[in-house]
């Protein structure tokens, strides 16, 4: 039947703050679907780091901006008879409305999955309202506005009718709740209003009483065309309504709702499902229920597979993008095979277990130290953790991140500064106020969460106060049993008993005292699977049997999303893990990211969904007896497990350790690049904050600070002077010792190399070439392929990268990052990655080589083969950033990672290849460019050539230059506009950057892009 038929998928692009990983998840699945009934699968996604973009994924796939112009041209070229839209968030739905309006293009092809009918209902605020108060479904009192007058009308209105001046906030048509809020006084309400309508898609916000203090629930549902109907999974998000679900709490199944309440909301869903003539696929529908008066409130419906869709595949073991797939394909949901169970689809998971997802928050990197959770999510990744009780799933899921709820090894809070307001770490204030005694029905009037919830908090305040009866390891066996079993990690209870970490370790393996592993197979044990998707407990019997023969090897993972810790790795595992099964061996994954592709079950021999920490790896390794552990696709994970990986002789396939440390201390890493004789910049090792006091004197300004083992450049900062370099030292809270201060490389060419070693014999890849001049994060720059530097110290850089591979004894993958001084010819080794690069699979999209395949080689059969290489376009990585989440963070960039994604450009030259990367990012009409910085006038020739309005602070007799006041050009910054502006520290600058961002103006903050832009917009004006 659709053999042969062609199917164009939309991707969802780049990954942002409200939409990321998990339709890389989502869409991975599908893809293989299609491919099974034999179609034709056509990609349009230019994200490079994921899985859905391999090329040997699909038929076609097109690495192009995600726009309507593009898709025109996709859907003229390979005449696609379907669409499918469900797997890429709101972008692929926004741009599907777009086509839509375009009608001759939607004529010959059949849209699958949501019709647009649903969509509009759905995703338009008004239709949505309209058709809920039309068929008596629960809503709240809500109106529509288009314009702040008449939201101020409304206000007034929603006021009298309720008496809450508490109102939320939603525009249409957008992401992750971005341009909401919820607001009491009525300047808040006017600020929030006129920022949704801004950055709505039909300038269209709804006004509603405020639900908070209702409990939030969602429903993962699917439906086919023959309206059979099921719930495959139940969420209840422990924060109460008015916190985004994103950033929110989550427990899997609902635990706070009788049976009775449950089946309501249930029967509802039908109706709606019914209502907006969703049919075909899977859907989200959240609702609000008032804990007194059994109050339902519907709040939205996602018709479309949505962010918790990947959650609730985790969660329960269904794999709803498969099913969700097939059924847009017409088949019926009991006519579908589910693979866990081998049975019919056709049924609701049951789960034996409890599931608690917990956002991590990055909101230093946004410049700030604390935030208020709102209905704007703010998180940028999640973890996921199971367990067969309460308290042991929410002690996992804060471990999984971090943030250990037992803080007598941390830094005690000051807790009565503290209030209850939402934040992302009110679980551990409550957590605190428990333990001094505080009242449960006090803090559930304060924080609205349910005294369930607070119950089991306090569970685990009882279960603590009985461990640290029992100090110094006269902890009885049955204790920690007891303790294991709900949840405390190895971490916490070598702190309480005031032990050494390895010794406590020790004493549990000596004492037998290890997990067992249960399965995650969708049906309460009701039937026998043989999936192999495992979580630990204590006091259970073990579901997990060793049958396999294979030489077994266990690939860490890079857990939840982090900047400066993404997807890339990701992409890393699920390759090594494929490539394993295929060279027969077994495969092992340790992971616990919900969003990924890396723990679908079907991707290697066995999952264990836990923390991929030393605890976990050691209890895996004790129960497999493994050939090895790979640790090169776990980014700087590796670095806080090496040590105790070191001291417990645990067999690591690669690089070795020695070789890893060599690499990541800077002050052994200094030596040894001294000793190979290759330049470094001056720089001074700093071993603790006394040792930085005696040696201050010698340094020389400006100078960049690298502390050891870092995540995303974290703590790496430029100093102008000595006074803003004491202060770093006397404020921070360094643990990254030591600390190498480098003399700052001003206006260098930086350079990225890849490579493998089998370390005898190295391969380097094209060099990787950073737009902007060195100062600014990899992850952030602007990168492309292939680099335009001379031939001459090309060769020299290859030669240079060859010693330093053979030198470290690298095995496997490295990145090493360069800086060129273009005039002298000098170059500069800055830093060595003894792994797995987050360039990786950008390199691997550009060149078209399987370099995953050849460094897996190099790691275990010691050799490796390539043809030559040979690139005949240019490659573009463009980074992409959420700062638009945080109002107030300034968007400058600097040697600490801030973006939470990447996109990828292709062009005949270096010119097209750029201004498809600012397309890609949103760049579209420009009227004006504003200069605000009098740098930018050294760029007055290419300037004129735009023949555009040109803005500037400086009185010139120039045709089409405007003089224009420093102190006016913040009223002039408009959608059309293009700002050359510089990425200095100063209080008006940085004003005039927030105000770009927030209107989403195009602006750029070095010399390099400004010039690139003007001569790439001239170049490629038609």
């Amino acid at each position: 039947m659709y053999k042969n038929k062609k199917i164009l998928v939309i991707g969802s692009g780049a990954i942002i703050i409200g939409q990321a990983c998990e339709f890389d998840y989502s869409g991975v699945q599908a893809c293989k679907i299609f491919k099974q009934e034999n179609m034709k699968v056509v990609l349009l996604n230019n994200n490079p780091a994921t899985i859905m973009t391999d090329k040997k994924n699909n038929y076609k796939t097109y690495l192009e901006p995600i726009n309507l112009f593009v898709i025109k041209k996709i859907i003229k070229k390979e005449k696609p008879t379907y669409i499918y839209a469900s797997v890429g968030g709101q972008t692929s739905i926004n741009l599907i409305l777009d086509l839509y309006k375009k009608k001759k293009y939607l004529k010959q092809i059949k849209l699958l999955g949501p019709n647009i009918k649903s969509i509009k209902n759905s995703e338009s605020r008004k239709k949505f309202k309209k058709i809920m108060l039309a068929n008596n479904l629960p809503i709240s009192f809500s109106y529509i506005a288009k314009d702040i007058i008449t939201a101020l009308k409304i206000r007034n209105k929603i006021i009298k009718q309720t008496n809450n001046k508490q109102l939320s906030i939603r525009p249409s048509y957008t992401l992750g709740g971005l341009g909401g809020g919820v607001a009491g006084k009525k300047k808040s309400f006017i600020k929030i209003c006129k920022r949704g309508l801004l950055l709505s898609k039909n300038n269209e916000i709804i006004i509603e009483e405020s639900l908070y203090g209702y409990k939030e629930f969602e429903l993962e549902i699917l439906i086919d065309l023959k309206k059979n109907f099921i719930t495959v999974c139940s969420i209840e998000n422990i924060d109460p309504v008015g916190i985004h679900t994103g950033d929110s709490l989550c427990v899997s199944p609902i635990q706070t709702l009788t049976n009775n309440q449950f089946q309501k909301i249930r029967n509802i869903s039908k109706k709606v499902i019914k209502k907006l003539k969703i049919t075909a696929g899977g859907a989200n529908i959240q609702f609000a229920i008032c804990p007194f008066k059994n109050d339902i409130k519907i709040i939205e419906v996602n018709p479309r597979l949505s962010r918790s869709s990947a959650l609730a595949s985790k969660a329960t073991g269904y794999p709803i993008a498969k099913i969700s797939s097939k059924i847009a394909l017409g088949y019926k949901i009991n006519n579908v095979l589910n693979e866990i169970v081998n049975k019919t689809a056709f049924f609701e998971p049951s789960l034996d277990y409890i599931v608690i997802k917990n956002p991590l928050f990055a909101i230093q990197k946004f410049g700030y130290l604390k935030i208020k959770t709102d209905n704007q999510m703010k998180s940028v990744g999640e973890s996921m953790s199971i367990s067969n009780n309460f308290e042991s799933a929410l002690l996992k899921s804060f471990n999984n991140i971090n943030n250990y709820f037992q803080n007598e090894c941390y830094e005690k809070k000051n807790l009565f500064k503290k209030n209850f307001t939402p934040n992302p770490e009110r679980i551990h204030n409550l957590y605190e106020f428990l333990k001094l005694g505080k009242k449960l029905n006090t803090l559930n009037f304060l924080t609205k969460i349910d005294s369930l919830f607070l119950n089991k908090i306090k569970n685990i305040i009882v279960i603590e106060n009985k461990i640290k009866k029992q100090r110094h390891l006269k902890i009885n066996k049955k204790t920690i049993n007891l303790s294991k079993f709900y949840g405390f990690s190895d971490l916490c209870l070598a702190c309480f008993n005031k032990t050494n970490y390895l010794k406590f370790i020790n004493y549990r393996i000596l004492k037998n005292l290890l997990p067992s592993f249960k399965r995650v197979d969708n049906c309460a044990n009701e039937f026998k699977t043989k999936v192999n998707y495992f979580y630990s407990t204590y006091l259970n019997k073990c579901e997990y049997i060793q049958n396999n023969n294979k030489k077994k090897i266990i690939v860490v993972g890079s857990g939840p999303n982090n900047i400066g810790q993404g997807i890339e790795f990701d992409y890393c595992c699920v390759h090594a893990s494929l490539y394993l099964k295929k060279n027969n061996y077994y495969s092992i994954i340790l992971n616990n990211n919900p969003e990924t592709v890396s723990t679908d079950y079907d991707i290697s021999n066995t999952l264990f969904f836990l923390k991929p920490d030393f605890e976990n790896l050691i209890n895996i390794y004790i129960k497999n007896k493994p050939y090895g552990i790979i640790i090169q696709f776990c980014g700087q994970l590796s670095n806080f497990i090496i040590k105790n990986i070191q001291k417990y002789q645990l067999k690591v396939l690669g690089t070795k350790i020695k070789s890893i440390n060599l690499a990541e201390d800077r002050k052994k890493f200094k030596k040894k690049i001294k000793k190979t004789k290759l330049f470094q910049p001056d720089s001074l090792v700093i071993k603790n904050k006394q040792n930085y006091f005696k040696k201050k004197k010698k340094i020389k300004y400006p100078v960049i600070t690298r502390p050891s083992y870092i995540l995303g450049g974290k703590g790496m900062t430029v100093f102008n002077n000595e006074k803003q370099l004491n202060k770093y030292f006397i404020n921070a809270k360094l643990q990254n010792y030591p600390i190498l201060i480098d003399v700052f490389l001003k206006n260098k060419i930086e350079l990225d190399v890849d490579g493998i070693s089998t370390g005898k014999k190295v391969k380097i890849f094209p060099i990787i070439q950073h737009l902007e001049k060195a100062g600014i994060h990899s992850g952030d720059s602007a990168l492309f392929i292939p680099s335009v530097i001379n031939n001459k110290i090309k060769k020299n850089i290859i030669k240079k990268s060859k010693i330093i591979g053979k030198q470290f004894k690298i095995v496997g993958f490295f990145n090493i990052q360069y800086a060129i001084n273009l005039k002298t010819k000098k170059i500069y080794v800055i830093e060595i990655n003894p792994r797995a690069s987050r360039t990786i699979p950008f390199l691997i999209k550009s060149i078209k080589i399987d370099i995953m395949t050849q460094g897996l080689n190099c790691i275990l059969k010691q050799n490796y083969h390539f043809k030559k290489i040979f690139i005949n376009k240019y490659f573009f990585k463009a980074a992409v950033f959420s700062f638009i989440k945080f109002k107030k963070s300034d968007p400058i960039l600097g040697p600490e990672m801030k973006s939470t994604g990447e996109i990828i450009s292709i062009g005949k030259n270096i010119y097209s290849s750029y201004i498809k990367s600012q397309i890609a990012l949103g760049f579209n009409k420009i009227e004006k460019i504003i200069i605000y910085n009098n740098i930018y006038l050294k760029l007055a020739k290419l300037l004129i050539k735009t023949k555009l309005k040109i803005l500037v602070p400086k009185k010139l007799f120039i045709k089409n230059f405007y003089y224009i006041k420093k102190k006016d050009i913040i009223k002039k910054i408009n959608k059309n506009t293009v700002l050359f502006i510089s990425n200095k520290n100063r209080k008006k600058e940085i004003k005039i950057r927030i105000k770009a961002k927030e209107t989403k103006v195009f602006f750029y903050t070095t010399l390099e892009s400004s010039k690139l832009f003007l001569k790439s917009y001239i170049k490629c004006k038609k």
